[in-house]
């Protein structure tokens, strides 16, 4: 082997990497020579085949992993001899490759650049101190007093006013069409929060109530729906209640209803909130200042490939609307931007590498390491970055689990990961009518020549109108992006039309090519596939796990659905088997039982209820914050699109349980108070006493279960993840909505 290097530009250095002919035919007989005493082919004793025999068969295999096997050494040579350090990965540009030739290979490689880190003892900056002062936790106060203002129904005959919240009724219509999202009843809309496109809520100040009236508008250019963008729309909107604001008294009473002893108590905790928010913000300008400063302080050729990578990430940010790679593959992500906006993308990304090739440094130069927990840490950070994103940004962490590369790898590498077999069978009555003729001929012929005494073959699939039929499914499954590697005898009448110049092969060929296979081909090969009796065939696939669009109940009833409609197959004919068809029924039982569970334990927990307190209106009650937290959190599940799972369908029995607990002990603790009180005290002393222990006991479990974030095992981080917010919405319901549920109602009065 001759390495030498031909050519250093920058940061790219070149080699010609030179392997004789000799030196490969040695290590293609040393290969031979340890494959021989482990060779078996037909026609000869296990470890006595002949070399050249073995050549013969697996030559071409041989050589391919002495190739790889000797490039792969050149490589780490490369990199030893060179001392190498390279910044991306490798590539090698193969100039020659034929046997009884010299191979010549060009390798390429960017190093890392030449540098040294600046001092860091010597980097200074500024930090800033803000003074938190009286007036600005006063303000605080009052914008959290506005935030949980409540509001009357308006009494008097008034037109509506800016500030007002209006319950309203609207049906958006698009060239005269309801558009999906643009109808809603009795939703209350406070005017003046923008919190509708621009121009409606300005539209409904200086109306009556009950009045209906029509909204000509246009949603802007940039609406994050691109359906809708720049579309004009018309909403007829019916004013159904005016309500206003009723001025909250902030006060110890006011502190108390936000959980807290008194109005000092309250000034103290936004004083420590501004605070810790001013420390996040000084926290990020300094790191802002430190990364300037580094930036700043050195200037070094950059590696291309690199520079590259960066920018094309800079430009998919700079244009988030767009579609992803993956959805735009032939097409560069600057695709569409201005001179200017490149150039920005191009500065920012040589920004990036260079702050990512120093900060690289100094974590080297001082043993800095990312441990698990940091990763974990990071992306609990990235949800709270990112509030109604959550889903994206676990998704992305999901494909980045080991699990899921592991089945992405399993999935590109072995054609899927859980196997989905179609067994067939031949029509029912194909023997009857076959007996039938054989009745009609017997006079006729006294012995068949072609007829073997031992074999009990119908012969339905072994002919070429059967496999053809039969290599028709094998193609329709093999076009389903869901569906991964397809087997089936089909694949060996393929391969027999090639060697066939592309004809099809006749009957008496295909009896012929059955007879001629050595038995352990035949056995592997073809008997995998079809039975011996040539009633029965298999044809075997493997479903993509790690794809996207992947619905295993919706994939398998359209296979289902197919065989009998296009392909004409009786029910009775055919059984889809395998491992997916075995989780998706085991998925299946989970949500059927899911249901049954549910209706179950609510029946029970209505029972209970009625037997405790004696009353079907708390009865009714209790069974609300229950209903709301089951239903929450499998909505949740299904607003983020999170299948139901083993471990996530647990979450709603989880949730339930807690719930009721607390129901139980409220109503209780209520029901005891409202003997020596009234209402309003008894609510207060409640809360005060059960409603504590409820926050305490929330909070406890809510944090016991939120270690399981920590997982790298997805399903166990979402069940921790879910299991939590159950918890929190829990506690929740049995503070807010229980008590008004109590009280408005009149329970036990």
């Amino acid at each position: 082997m001759e390495i030498k290097e031909i050519k250093t530009t920058g940061l790219k250095r070149e080699f010609e990497i030179t392997i004789t002919n000799k030196s490969i035919d040695q290590l293609v007989q040393n290969k031979i020579s340890e494959l021989a005493p482990k060779a078996s082919i037909p026609g000869f004793r296990t470890g006595k085949v002949p070399h050249n025999i073995i050549k013969m068969r697996f030559g071409k295999q041989i050589f391919g992993e002495v190739v790889n096997e000797s490039l792969n050494n050149a490589s780490k040579k490369i990199v030893d001899d060179f001392k190498i350090n390279a910044a991306t990965q490798p590539k090698m540009d193969i100039k020659s490759l034929d046997e009884g030739k010299d191979i010549k290979v060009n390798y390429s490689v960017e190093v890392m650049p030449d540098f040294k880190v600046p001092d860091l003892t010597k980097l200074k900056i500024t930090r800033p101190i803000v003074k938190v002062e009286e007036k600005q936790v006063e303000e605080s106060i009052e914008r959290i007093a506005k935030q949980n203002s409540k509001t009357q129904k308006v009494e008097k005959d008034r037109k509506t006013k800016l500030n007002d919240t209006v319950v309203i009724d609207f049906e958006g219509k698009m060239n005269n069409q309801v558009f999906e999202g643009g109808t809603a009843k009795g939703h209350h809309l406070k005017i003046g929060s923008n919190s509708f496109i621009p121009g409606f809520e300005d539209k409904l100040i200086g109306k009556n109530l009950g009045q209906n009236l029509d909204i000509d508008l246009n949603f802007p250019d940039d609406y994050q729906a691109k359906e809708l963008a720049g579309k004009k729309v018309v909403f007829n909107v019916t004013i159904n209640e005016i309500r206003e604001d009723i001025k909250t008294e902030i006060n110890n009473d006011f502190a108390k209803s936000l959980g807290l002893d008194n109005l000092e108590a309250l000034k103290k905790s936004v004083k420590e909130q501004i605070v810790n928010q001013h420390s996040i913000q000084t926290r990020s300008k300094m790191k802002r200042e430190i990364l300037d400063l580094l930036a700043d302080s050195l200037d070094f050729e950059l590696p291309n490939t690199l520079v590259e990578d960066e920018y094309q990430s800079v430009c998919l940010a700079m244009k988030p609307n767009q579609e992803t790679p993956n959805e735009k593959k032939d097409k560069a992500n600057d695709e569409g931007m201005s001179k200017a906006e490149k150039d920005d993308a191009l500065t920012i990304s040589k920004r990036r590498v260079r702050l990512g090739l120093i900060l690289a440094e100094i974590g080297r130069l001082n043993n800095i390491k990312v441990e698990e927990k940091d990763t974990q840490n990071a992306m609990m950070q990235e949800l709270q970055r990112y509030p109604g994103r959550e889903k994206e940004i676990l998704d992305y962490f999901k494909k980045n689990t080991e699990i899921y590369q592991g089945m992405s790898e399993l999935d590109e590498k072995l054609g899927g990961t859980a196997t989905l077999d179609i067994i067939i069978y031949e029509p029912d009555n194909y023997l009857a009518d076959d007996d039938e003729i054989s009745d009609e001929f017997d006079d006729l012929f006294d012995e068949d020549i072609f007829e073997d005494d031992n074999s009990e073959s119908s012969g339905y699939w072994w002919n070429i109108y059967s496999l053809n039929e039969l290599e028709k499914i094998h193609d329709y499954l093999d076009s389903i992006p869901e569906i991964g590697k397809v087997l089936s005898v089909a694949s060996g009448v393929k391969l027999a039309r090639q060697i066939n110049d592309g004809e099809d092969l006749n009957d008496l060929e295909l009896a012929l090519l059955r007879s001629v296979l050595p038995e352990d081909i035949r056995e592997t090969l073809l008997y995998s596939y079809i039975n011996k009796d040539d009633s029965v065939v298999r044809i075997s696939t493997r479903v993509n796990e790690s794809a996207s669009s992947l619905n295993r109940d919706v994939l398998l009833k359209k296979i289902n659905n197919d065989l009998q409609n296009k392909f004409n197959l009786e029910e009775s004919q055919y059984e889809i088997t395998g491992l997916a068809v075995l989780y998706n029924n085991m998925l299946q039982s989970l949500f059927q039982s899911q249901i049954s569970s549910l209706i179950i334990v609510f029946a029970v927990i209505s029972l209970m209820l009625f037997l405790i307190f004696r009353s079907l209106k708390v009865m009714l009650i209790g069974l609300i914050p229950n209903i709301f937290v089951a239903s929450s959190v499998m909505g949740l599940l299904g607003l983020f699109n999170i299948p139901l799972d083993i471990m996530t369908i647990t979450v709603a029995a989880i949730s339930v349980g807690m719930a009721v607990d607390n129901t139980i002990h409220y109503i209780y603790r209520y029901k005891k108070e409202l003997k020596k009180n009234n209402s309003g005290q008894a609510l207060k002393n409640a809360h005060s006493t059960t409603g504590r222990a409820i926050f305490y006991t929330a909070t406890t479990i809510s944090a016991g279960f939120c270690i399981l974030i920590l997982s790298n095992f997805f399903p166990t981080l979402l069940f921790g993840l879910f299991t939590s917010i159950a918890m929190i919405l829990a506690f929740i319901s049995s503070l807010t909505l229980l008590p008004n549920l109590l009280v408005k109602y009149r329970v036990f009065q």
